[in-house]
């Protein structure tokens, strides 16, 4: 039992991981886009728009993976160690 214990914490610290990813990379776009669209050269606000609804695409898409991971993690953990709690209801 001990063994799915220690896979269960070693497979969350990928989704966190991705997470802190997440967080970070939300941060630097929406710092560092407007600041493209300011101050770069002629066409670069159109750059900048299209560069920034992109990365938010793939953090989307980031974000998403993530979620499913987690829950698949948390499905096979708890059908592995908690089996002797399933109920079956009829």
């Amino acid at each position: 039992m001990y063994i799915y214990v220690h896979t269960y914490i070693i497979h969350w610290a990928n989704p966190l991981c991705c997470l802190r990813r997440l967080v970070m990379a939300t941060t630097a776009i929406t710092m560092l886009g407007p600041g493209l669209a300011l101050r770069g050269p002629d066409g670069s606000m159109n750059l900048a728009v299209d560069g920034i609804l992109f990365e938010f695409e793939l953090l989307y898409r980031l974000l998403n993976l993530t979620i499913q991971v987690r829950v698949r993690i948390d499905d096979s953990y708890v059908t592995k160690v908690h089996q002797q709690y399933a109920c079956v209801y009829v």
